[in-house]
């Protein structure tokens, strides 16, 4: 027997290699949301307040800019990948399921890159339009 044809043997169908990956990039997403939220959250509690200029100062600083930038399109992958998974198990018709998936991974992208700009316009002081 050689290698190909026990390749052949072994190689997962289609939807299972789908779901393979899928499930592989929801943990890899869960390890690298993990030390982000702990910065997260611990570098708020560090602030001496959380009014506006404190906040905006802090988003400023390049360090944070940086880890934001990072943090905020793990967090919406993870979500969106998570709310998939849940529409997969309890929507069954298959039009159901296609609408809804696109409809949260719509919202993901427009929410995360609402954030994201918001970041960056704060750290290259951006005031707005209004």
């Amino acid at each position: 027997m050689n290698l190909r044809a026990l390749l052949r043997q072994i190689r997962l169908p289609r939807p299972r290699q789908r779901a393979v990956r899928e499930w592989w990039r929801q943990r890899l997403s869960a390890v690298l949301l993990t030390p982000l939220s702990l910065w997260f959250v611990f570098s708020l509690a560090a602030l001496p307040s959380w009014e506006y200029p404190v906040m905006r100062e802090w988003v400023a600083a390049p360090t944070t800019a940086a880890l934001l930038l990072v943090f905020l399109p793990c967090l919406f992958y993870h979500a969106q990948a998570g709310l998939q998974v849940i529409l997969e198990d309890y929507l069954h018709a298959e039009w159901e399921q296609i609408l809804a998936a696109a409809m949260v991974v719509l919202f993901a992208i427009m929410i995360c890159g609402s954030a994201m700009f918001a970041v960056l316009g704060v750290c290259f002081g951006f005031r707005g339009v209004w």
